[in-house]
C-alpha cells in the first residue's frame, strides 16, 4: 500500500471488507497531531476534510488581525 502526502500530513490506505476504499491519517506535523488515527471512507472524504480544517485554521488567525488593526485604528468591534 501507497502512503499518500497531502499538506504535509501522511493518508495510509486501510481498506476492510465493507470499505475498500477506507484511509487513515498517520503521520502529521506536531500542531496536526490530533488528526493522527482519524479514518475516512475514502481519500476523497480525507483531503476535503484536511483542506477544510486547514481553511477554518486560516479564517480564525486572519479574524485575529483583522481585529487587531481596527483596534488600533480606534474603532470597536460590534
Amino acid at each position: 500500500m501507497e502512503t499518500i502526502k497531502y499538506q504535509r500530513i501522511e493518508v495510509t490506505p486501510t481498506p476492510t471488507s465493507s470499505f475498500p476504499q477506507m484511509v487513515i491519517i498517520t503521520k502529521t506535523p506536531k500542531k496536526y497531531k490530533w488528526l493522527e488515527g482519524k479514518k475516512f471512507i475514502s481519500e476523497y472524504k480525507c483531503k476535503a476534510y484536511i483542506d477544510e480544517y486547514l481553511r477554518e485554521l486560516s479564517l480564525i488567525s486572519i479574524t485575529k488581525v483583522a481585529k487587531k488593526d481596527l483596534a488600533e485604528l480606534g474603532l470597536e468591534e460590534f
